[in-house]
């Protein structure tokens, strides 16, 4: 008789691969001088999978790039933590920017951000979404989140 070997095998949900994840824009404010942009990370296959960490997020004034957004967890919009994120099929994870609508250096007006380019935590398909964001101040990126409203923000 021949022996059976068993081999482990994981049957939970693996991290999300490119073309799993589309990106979108949700929904924008302004307050006080400070701007949000929320971006939303939709599972678009049968399979649950997951997000880990920061989205990559890089602006552009036309062709211009801008200085990538910064990682932030603690934001003017609330605290958000770095967690693993389960998208079901057909679920959502999100993620804030935030920048400054304020000039400075006695400036009297700033540019607008006229695309982000945004890149999934951990993958490398980058998805460009045309926007109108003030370019005052570096953007700030938080890490994704369950849900369209990351962490404890709105």
């Amino acid at each position: 008789s021949t022996p059976t070997v068993q081999g482990s095998t994981n049957t939970g949900p693996v991290a999300c691969k490119d073309g799993q994840v589309k990106v979108s824009a949700g929904h924008g404010g302004a307050a006080a001088g400070n701007t949000d942009l929320v971006l939303l990370f939709h599972n678009v296959t049968s399979q649950a999978c997951t997000l880990h960490g920061f989205p990559g997020v890089t602006p552009y004034v036309g062709s211009e790039q801008g200085t990538p957004a910064r990682r932030e967890t603690d934001t003017m919009f609330g605290d958000v933590k770095v967690t693993t994120v389960l998208l079901e099929p057909a679920g959502v994870a999100s993620a804030i920017i935030a920048g400054s609508d304020t000039p400075r250096d006695g400036k009297t007006s700033c540019p607008n951000y006229t695309s982000l380019h945004v890149t999934p935590p951990n993958l490398y398909g980058t998805t460009t979404l045309e926007v109108g964001t003030p370019s005052c101040a570096r953007l700030e990126i938080t890490p994704v989140a369950p849900g369209t409203h990351p962490g404890n923000v709105r």
